[in-house]
């Protein structure tokens, strides 16, 4: 028995304004048995998930520089 999708979740590759995205909402209405497409609008929580998370990579990356390459 194969398995049955509900729905989709696309990301963008970066934050567009809202008269950029016309092209994409209408282009994803056109596709075979899409029924709804509903953008989110992109909040301060947002950006201070991504900053969270660059400061961790960046962390890690250090540690990992440190420990493993330098050896110190």
């Amino acid at each position: 028995m194969t398995d049955r999708f509900k729905g989709f979740i696309v990301h963008l590759d970066k934050d567009l304004m809202e008269d950029k995205c016309e092209e994409i909402i209408i282009a994803l209405k056109n596709i075979k048995h899409v029924a709804n497409v509903k953008p989110l609008i992109s909040s301060i929580d947002d950006e201070i998930g991504y900053s969270r998370g660059r400061r961790e990579i960046i962390a890690k990356f250090s540690d990992f520089l440190r420990d493993e390459i330098l050896n110190i």
